[in-house]
């Protein structure tokens, strides 16, 4: 797996997003309706651990929900309609998605 390298060369944080916070918590959402990958998630959850610390999953965590949270709070004025993006998922759920998974137990 290359995302050890991808780690010290783009920053533990654009890492951490990618396979954490993007592609983790896409397989977990994909997870919850195909009982294949459902089964696999363990060991994509593990692949994380494997790769970051707890306090750094912790750490990271915290920051995708307070940037979450933030996103949450755009004036009206601001948003954009994404009411026919059929790919949208409401920052709600990526924030409980997140949470799910603070709760890591150390190496």
């Amino acid at each position: 797996m290359r995302l050890p390298r991808s780690k010290k060369r783009y920053g533990p944080k654009s890492a951490f997003d990618y396979l954490a916070a993007e592609k983790l918590l896409d397989f977990a959402g994909v997870a919850e309706r195909e009982p294949e990958l459902a089964r696999q998630l363990p060991r994509f959850i593990s692949a994380v651990r494997h790769i970051f610390e707890a306090d750094e999953i912790r750490t990271h965590l915290a920051r995708v929900e307070r940037e979450q949270e933030a996103l949450e709070f755009v004036p009206l004025d601001e948003e954009v309609s994404d009411e026919g993006d059929v790919f949208r998922v409401d920052p709600e759920i990526y924030a409980a998605r997140a949470r799910s998974f603070s709760n890591c137990s150390p190496r």
